[in-house]
């Protein structure tokens, strides 16, 4: 039973990091005398070719100024269980219940 339920956890873990949400912005039209300085997430200016973590959203800031990032989604499903998640380890922690077999034990 323990090996059960490791493994729907595992499962969940990976629908989880399966179904992150992830966004692309383009860089904002350049006049003529203005050059590319980074990306903007934020409000916060990043370099070209950089990467960033920011409250378990990844971003990356390519040289031509496309910016991708990509969050921690909305976590695992499973039947009687709630997931939140943990802003420290970005991962998916399921929440004390007595009816989620994960934790039915913690409850």
């Amino acid at each position: 039973m323990k090996y059960l339920l490791a493994a729907l956890f595992m499962a969940g873990a990976l629908v989880a990091s399966c179904n992150a949400q992830c966004f692309v912005a383009r860089p904002r039209q350049l006049k003529a005398d203005e050059t590319l300085e980074g990306c903007n997430y934020k409000g916060e200016l990043h370099q070209l070719d950089s990467k960033w973590t920011e409250d378990c959203v990844s971003c990356s800031c390519s040289a031509d100024g496309h910016m991708r990032c990509c969050g921690a989604g909305k976590g695992p499903a499973m039947q009687g269980c709630e997931f939140k998640l943990n802003k420290v380890t970005c991962e998916h922690e399921p929440v004390p219940s007595v009816s989620c077999p994960l934790t039915a034990k913690m409850a």
